[in-house]
């Protein structure tokens, strides 16, 4: 089988493995939607404002280390699935130590019909991909804090009134 764009090893470059290098995550849905996770030194905010949910940032962390391709979509599906991306995508931009730019950028689309994927595409590429994370059955937007295909800050806001 022979598949669009696969002949670079970037198109299964997805994860970060050295999740303390991340500095910030952009997460923007069509809606017009975004947050910024930003890395502080002792915490993580949203939009500069508000504290992150430690247990939020622990399960995007987890999941951008461990995400794996389970295979790409295939020719039957492609039509579809891009389709999907470009009028459902949320987009996720990653930046490491300080870059002023994205080191990684992908979009995450829909889940797969059994539930056990989710679409995605990295930036610049053709071939989307079924991603999911090695023993763990379900899909991935709610990992990245997503209710659907929108981006919702209460999602990620720290509930605690005071730290005591």
């Amino acid at each position: 089988m022979k598949f669009k764009n696969s002949n670079s090893s970037l198109a299964y470059n997805f994860a970060v493995t050295d999740t303390a290098s991340i500095t910030k995550i952009f997460i923007a849905d069509l809606k017009g939607n975004s947050i910024s996770l930003d890395r502080m030194e002792n915490n993580w905010q949203i939009n500069n404002r508000h504290k992150v949910r430690n247990n939020a940032m622990n399960i995007i962390l987890k999941t951008i280390k461990n995400i794996s391709v389970q295979r790409p979509v295939s020719e039957s599906s492609y039509n579809r699935v891009i389709k999907d991306l470009a009028t459902n995508g949320v987009k996720i931009e990653i930046y490491q130590t300080l870059n002023k730019k994205p080191t990684k950028t992908y979009t995450i689309g829909s889940n797969t019909p059994d539930h056990t994927g989710t679409y995605m595409l990295l930036a610049n590429q053709e071939q989307p991909y079924i991603m999911y994370i090695i023993g763990f059955n379900g899909i991935m937007g709610p990992r990245y804090g997503l209710q659907g295909q929108e981006v919702n800050i209460n999602v990620w806001r720290d509930k605690n009134i005071f730290n005591l």
